[in-house]
């Protein structure tokens, strides 16, 4: 297929959207059954998307009315319309992803998700917001030196509802006025009342977009950490299946880099992402993470034994398995439990595996 290349509209106001609103619409309909479905642990793919969806709406919507957001429980039968974002403030750019979902879900009585990808490092110490001063609109920043950039955001550290007061007061110091018409300012100091429920910085940022959501355009979606998605039984078979066919992975993966970057002429071969590597003595990279307790993330590596698989980061090896427990549903998703709970680490998908789980376990669009 012939990729598509986008350009930005150039008129004021102008719209590209794609696929078009009849398409989406098509795309929102049950997918055709197969006769050849893929399979997972002996158990067909069906099986493991009708588990994690029911595991993530149920978790998913413990999460959200705990932030004090009033929401219906969601209907798995209807449509799902799954989107996703690092843990933050979200600008229009990000904003206008949720106002679109929550249009192509109403009509069809689905739920809109969103995955706050919790796993990611913060891309920054700054909270950067929008000002508009005696010389015009600006750029202010308000420093938040308790977030480690080197941590993901699952694993920071912080005294949070204390830390909320001290943002709130430097937003009161601002010589400016955060739009629109201090929605946002009133939103914070609100927030700094009800903070005790609010205990990392991920839920604090969720619970402020979706206050802003609800108040300037009367929507709300559920919210689910990647941190959460990552304990469902789908996504514990997904990483023992790419375990068990670490070496298809491998060729699969860097195959589809490989012509995505021919088909656009990308010569730079960390671009989109890099390839997954095979080291000279036999560690096998795969698209996760291990992060452990103390936050630290580094790339996994499986290690192929005749009757062992041996799971390691880029410097140790941390547990080993049986390759006959891995084939074994319910003997894999216990050992990798067991397995993470002794070693004190846990399992997080990187872009492209979040994507792929995404779409084949979860969500219609």
């Amino acid at each position: 297929m012939e990729p598509r290349r986008f350009a930005t509209p150039p008129g004021q106001g102008d719209i590209l959207l794609w696929p078009p609103p009849a398409q989406i619409r098509k795309n929102l309909q049950p997918p055709p059954t197969s006769q050849t479905e893929p399979q997972l642990l002996a158990h067909p793919l069906s099986h493991w998307r009708q588990q994690t969806r029911l595991n993530a709406l149920d978790r998913a919507y413990a999460y959200t009315t705990a932030l004090g957001v009033q929401l219906d429980r969601p209907n798995p039968a209807y449509p799902l319309i799954v989107s996703g974002h690092q843990a933050q403030f979200y600008h229009p750019g990000i904003l206008i992803k949720y106002l679109l979902a929550d249009q192509m879900a109403r009509p069809a009585g689905g739920t809109v998700l969103n995955l706050i990808v919790d796993s990611d490092l913060p891309k920054s110490t700054e909270l950067l917001l929008p000002c508009q001063t005696q010389y015009g609109w600006e750029q202010r920043a308000i420093d938040l030196p308790e977030l480690d950039t080197r941590r993901p955001m699952e694993s920071q550290k912080t005294r949070w509802p204390v830390d909320l007061q001290r943002i709130a007061q430097k937003l009161d110091q601002l010589d400016a006025d955060i739009p629109p018409q201090a929605l946002l300012h009133g939103l914070l100091k609100s927030r700094r009342q009800t903070s005790t429920t609010l205990h990392t910085p991920a839920q604090w940022f969720a619970a402020t977009n979706q206050d802003i959501a609800h108040q300037a355009y009367g929507i709300n979606w559920l919210e689910l950490p990647i941190s959460q998605l990552s304990q469902t039984p789908g996504f514990l078979a997904y990483i023992a299946d790419m375990a068990l066919h670490a070496d298809r992975v491998i060729n699969t993966y860097n195959g589809t880099l490989a012509a995505y970057r021919i088909a656009r002429n990308i010569r730079n071969t960390i671009r989109p992402l890099p390839d997954l590597t095979v080291t000279d003595d036999s560690h096998l990279e795969l698209p996760f993470w291990i992060i452990d307790d103390d936050g630290t993330r580094l790339p996994l590596y499986v290690v192929h034994d005749t009757d062992t698989i041996t799971f390691c980061d880029d410097h140790r090896s941390r547990f080993t398995l049986a390759r006959a427990t891995l084939t074994h549903t319910d003997e894999a998703l216990q050992a990798l439990q067991d397995a993470g709970a002794e070693h004190r680490l846990a399992f997080r998908p990187r872009a492209l595996t979040l994507s792929l789980f995404t779409r084949l376990f979860l969500g219609d669009t």
